[in-house]
């Protein structure tokens, strides 16, 4: 393996053991965590529309998931549907659900 991973490092992107495969010390040596900033404020809650979960119209407001085939998209938008539920109970809106979408899609324009 070379060149899959860049980095700054000399030693970034390259490994040698016989199975070619990363090996946990590789892992340690060429991938660089980050961290980001905690997100302090309240998520944007959007009234969601009338008939929400039949809705399938193009929105660019509110929750939006693109849920990926056969990797466990319905289970994500199981979790998408709750976040969206709690979020508005948390900042007591009046209405039981911000506005969300959740469809199969190719991540593509």
């Amino acid at each position: 393996y070379s060149d899959a991973v860049s980095g700054d490092d000399n030693d970034a992107g390259t490994w040698n053991n016989e199975s070619g495969l990363m090996t946990p010390e590789d892992a340690l040596r060429v991938l660089k965590p980050r961290a980001f900033l905690a997100f302090h404020d309240d998520l944007p809650c959007f009234p969601p529309k009338r008939n929400w979960k039949n809705d399938r119209t193009p929105a660019k407001e509110g929750f939006l998931l693109a849920k990926p085939i056969k990797v466990g998209g319905s289970t994500a938008a199981g979790v998408h549907t709750r976040i969206a539920r709690n979020v508005a109970d948390r900042q007591g809106q009046d209405f039981p659900i911000c506005n969300l979408r959740w469809d199969h899609g190719s991540g593509k324009n």
